[in-house]
């Protein structure tokens, strides 16, 4: 909407919103797609464990108890 209404100006290095603009996907990226924290919220929630994945480490204590 912003760039809208700068018009040419709004992609122009001299506004700010043009840094806003070209951050944004960035910042999304960065902090991890949304399609992909769906789904390891969804696992954590769903109690689903998956022994393949690298940031789950289960002592061996644990692995059998239910």
């Amino acid at each position: 909407m912003a760039m809208e209404i700068h018009g040419g100006m709004g992609y122009s290095l001299e506004m700010p919103v043009e840094k806003f603009y070209r951050d944004a996907k960035l910042y999304q990226i960065g902090e991890g797609t949304a399609n992909i924290m769906r789904i390891l919220i969804a696992d954590d929630a769903l109690g689903i464990k998956k022994a393949n994945r690298k940031r789950l480490h289960v002592p061996s204590e644990f692995r059998n108890l239910e």
